[in-house]
């Protein structure tokens, strides 16, 4: 009687990896015969395979947990996970100074500003 579980290990990508793409690829390995993978985005089934790569397309910038469920023939299960960041939009440049229609008699002009990410300001 079989009761261990499959391993399952997420060869790519890394976690924490961010991306200003809407597409990636998602690939792994498992053992024990697997049967199928059930693919999770933000906890929401999104598709059965029987394979070992998935193409995730995502339509928001933002933080998506991807876990990946590997059933095996007797029904045992194991679960990896990883979490991808996605910046879709471009950022947003805020000018403090100078302001506006200044006037400089200089080649250097100095520039304080800062950097936004657009999922930042939403």
């Amino acid at each position: 009687i079989d009761t261990k579980p499959p391993l399952i290990l997420i060869v790519s990508p890394e976690n924490n990896s961010w991306y200003d793409s809407n597409i990636v690829n998602i690939s792994w390995s498992g053992s024990d015969d697997v049967t199928k993978c059930l693919i999770y985005v933000n906890e929401t089934l999104i598709q059965e395979l029987n394979g070992t790569t998935y193409e995730l397309n995502v339509n928001e910038s933002g933080c998506y947990e991807i876990k990946i469920r590997a059933i095996d023939r007797a029904g045992n299960s194991n679960t990896s996970a990883l979490v991808l960041f996605f910046d879709l939009e471009p950022p947003h440049v805020i000018i403090f100074s100078p302001v506006n229609e200044t006037l400089f008699n200089s080649s250097t002009v100095p520039l304080h500003r800062t950097l936004l990410p657009d999922f930042l300001l939403r």
